[in-house]
C-alpha cells in the first residue's frame, strides 16, 4: 500500500448503539465503511471483487496482538485545497472559468429545497444505514451459513468418492 495521508471521517452517533466506530469495530479502514473512524482519502468498495489490497500474511502478527497506532497531522509543509490561495490568471492552465450565476443559482436551489429539509434528511441517513448496516449482515451470515454447507458438501463428496472408487488388488486399503 501506497504512503497516503489519512482522512478522519467521524463515524457518528446511533440511536440504542452508541459510537458507531465502536459498535462496529471500524476504526481504521482502507475501504469505504459507513460506521468508519478514520479512513482513506478515496472512494474504495467494501465488495469482494473490487479489493485492491491483500494481506500479507508472512508479516502479520496474530489476532488479538496489541499494537500501537501513532495518528499525528498532516505536515505543516503542506497545504490543504481549501486553504490554497488563487492563482494568477498569468498561472493558469487554461481558460476555464466558472459559471457564477450558475453556481448562485444552484446554491439558492439548494438553500431552498435542500436545507429546510435538513431534519428529515438525517432522520432518512440514519435510517439508510440502519437498513444497509443490517441487511450487510445479515448477507454475510447468509455467506458464512453458505460457505459451511458448501464444506459439508465437499467432505461427503470426498467421502463417498474414497468409498466407491475402486482399489487396486493388494492395495494397502483392502489389507486393513
Amino acid at each position: 500500500m501506497p504512503v497516503m495521508n489519512w482522512i478522519f471521517a467521524g463515524s457518528r452517533v446511533l440511536p440504542e448503539v452508541g459510537y458507531g466506530a465502536d459498535a462496529e469495530g471500524y476504526v481504521v479502514s482502507i475501504v469505504n465503511f459507513e460506521l468508519t473512524l478514520i479512513d482513506v482519502p478515496k472512494l474504495a468498495s467494501s465488495a469482494n471483487e473490487t479489493l485492491e489490497w491483500e494481506t500479507n500474511l508472512d508479516i502479520m502478527p496474530p489476532l488479538g496482538s496489541p499494537m500501537t497506532m501513532i495518528i499525528e497531522p498532516l505536515d505543516k509543509g503542506v497545504v490543504p485545497p481549501a486553504t490554497m490561495p488563487a492563482m494568477s490568471s498569468s498561472a493558469r492552465l487554461s481558460d476555464v472559468t466558472i459559471d457564477q450565476e450558475k453556481v448562485d443559482r444552484m446554491r439558492q436551489l439548494w438553500e431552498t429545497e435542500v436545507k429546510p429539509r435538513s431534519d428529515a434528511l438525517q432522520k432518512a441517513a440514519e435510517a439508510q444505514y440502519e437498513v444497509i448496516g443490517t441487511l450487510r449482515r445479515e448477507q454475510q451470515r447468509l455467506i458464512d451459513e453458505a460457505d459451511r454447507i458448501q464444506r459439508l458438501i465437499d467432505q461427503m463428496e470426498q467421502d463417498y468418492q474414497k468409498m466407491t472408487t475402486p482399489r487396486p488388488e493388494g492395495s494397502r486399503e483392502e489389507r486393513k
